[in-house]
């Protein structure tokens, strides 16, 4: 990868970008739809469909939370998760996400100010629609990296208490108060 990036410059990106944040080579390598190597990355392969998955969760008692939007935004554009919010097939969508590369920074920043401007705009509708935040860390580093996050450390606190109240959640079999 590194030969052919001297010749490549969206590949020597992709290196420049692993070379800061050695996590991110097995994306870049296999794991994306721009990989390196081609043929490994199956998009979408074990998902079902988006509106089968929602039930299926609401069938369970759950809540439906569309997670790291950024990484699904092809799949499902702006518009498409603000009809899934305003309808109800979505309780929610994550608005606080994504330590990620530098090279995703400004992208992924954009992405979630656009799901907090429609998940808004769902509840001006009068619905009840969850801003929810997720961590999505494996790894000690990625934690810390997190943790250290302004815009994290900004919009978290109190987010999890919020959302049971909002969502009328059952705390009963969660380490939450039982009265949040």
């Amino acid at each position: 990868m590194r030969r052919d990036a001297a010749s490549d410059p969206s590949l020597a990106d992709k290196v420049h970008a692993c070379e800061a944040e050695p996590g991110q080579l097995p994306y870049a390598l296999l794991l994306s739809p721009d990989a390196y190597v081609r043929g490994v990355y199956v998009d979408n392969r074990n998902l079902r469909d988006l509106e089968a998955t929602a039930a299926l969760v609401h069938g369970a008692g759950g809540v439906a939370i569309l997670a790291h939007w950024s990484t699904a935004k092809r799949q499902v554009p702006l518009p498409v998760l603000t009809s899934l919010l305003a309808c109800g097939t979505l309780d929610g969508a994550e608005t606080v996400y994504g330590v990620t590369p530098v090279t995703l920074q400004v992208e992924w920043a954009a992405d979630r100010a656009d799901v907090a401007r429609c998940v808004r705009a769902c509840c001006d509708g009068g619905r009840t629609v969850a801003a929810a935040g997720g961590g999505d860390v494996h790894k000690r580093s990625q934690l810390r990296d997190y943790a250290a996050c302004a815009f994290v450390r900004e919009q978290t606190p109190g987010m999890c208490e919020r959302l049971v109240r909002q969502l009328g959640v059952c705390t009963a079999w969660s380490s939450l108060p039982q009265r949040v």
